[in-house]
């Protein structure tokens, strides 16, 4: 066992014995999926089904259309299952990402033990008991990985591809400052047991190629981006038109956030997808912060990359609390970015 996992060794102990007393497993995801947590938990099915359990896989909302690469995407259901031993929450650091699953199914989950499997440093309190199997990694999947490996459980080739896709896609293909030497090791490791970086690469390039319509659309979005805060915090808004015309097509946030992010002066991105009935903001940095600015605002992240639910729908209110909540953030403690 390494010796960041020897750091958690009673937790992830206390996780092997919920597995092998179990026989029903339920892998939760948070309300609205990423390629992290929908194929960690892929993933995750294949490494506990080879261990002869009954894997239940659990996310409020389906899946959107570029995360449908990888066989069983249509077996995480969002009907909460009425019968399992233990659950699994996945890449979730704060109870805010998987809201309206707990409000409407918490009772429920409460009645089994729950372990956590996440790599977020920015945490909130889930207000409840938890196993907590958490530590440094720039993705879940980096995490199943090295604890399937220390366990000794077997990782099939599905298996071994679906966690290559989730680290890479966490860590931007191995380039954000979250990833490690452990990180490369995983998908090494990944690698060997029939996981294809070549073929895995071509899957994604040819789920999120753009249609003509969707690049006209991601030059309206560029076009609506505002710079706050003297061009440190680049904001734009994904309307709530925009947001349900493509509900079942594509997330277009991922068309421009990277453009943002690595836009001269920009230390901190957050767009707002507006669903007319609340407003999701996920937020990226390239120097820190947008884990710590998650956090502020209710939600969670790791330093690169976080997310918030805004408690209102008025987006130009929404926008103006994140410029001073920023702007504080950067007068309290100004070495948290340079």
């Amino acid at each position: 066992m390494t010796t960041q996992l020897s750091n958690f060794k009673a937790q992830i102990d206390r996780f092997k014995e919920l597995v092998k007393a179990s026989t029903t497993i339920l892998v939760v995801q948070p309300d609205s999926p990423d390629g992290d947590s929908m194929w960690t938990a892929l993933g995750l099915e294949e490494i506990l089904s080879d261990l002869d359990k009954q894997v239940v896989m659990y996310s409020y909302r389906e899946a959107e259309p570029y995360l449908r690469v990888y066989e069983g995407w249509d077996r995480v259901g969002q009907v909460f299952p009425k019968a399992f031993d233990f659950t699994i929450i996945v890449d979730t650091g704060s109870p805010a990402l998987i809201k309206s699953t707990l409000e409407h199914h918490q009772a429920k989950l409460l009645t089994k033990p729950v372990v956590v499997i996440d790599h977020h440093t920015s945490r909130q309190p889930f207000g409840f008991d938890t196993v907590d199997v958490v530590f440094e990694a720039v993705a879940t999947a980096e995490q199943v990985t090295a604890i399937a490996l220390d366990a000794g459980w077997d990782i099939n080739e599905p298996a071994a591809y679906k966690l290559t896709a989730a680290i890479l896609s966490d860590s931007l293909n191995l380039t954000t400052s979250g990833t490690t030497a452990q990180s490369v090791q995983m998908v090494a490791e990944l690698t060997k047991r029939g996981a294809n970086l070549g073929e895995i690469n071509r899957i994604r390039r040819q789920a999120s190629a753009l249609t003509a319509e969707q690049v006209h659309l991601k030059g309206k979005l560029l076009s609506s981006i505002e710079y706050l805060a003297d061009g440190r915090l680049a904001v734009a808004e994904i309307p709530p038109l925009t947001v349900s015309d493509n509900l079942e097509k594509f997330e277009p946030y991922n068309m421009i956030i990277s453009e943002m992010q690595w836009t001269k002066g920009v230390e901190l991105v957050a767009v707002f997808k507006n669903y007319g009935t609340k407003i999701n903001v996920p937020m990226r940095s390239v120097y820190g912060v947008a884990g710590p600015m998650a956090k502020i605002m209710g939600g969670g992240g790791h330093p690169n990359a976080g997310a918030y639910r805004c408690e209102t729908t008025d987006f130009e209110a929404e926008k103006n609390k994140l410029a001073v909540a920023f702007a504080t953030l950067k007068q309290e403690t100004p070495d948290a970015v340079s």
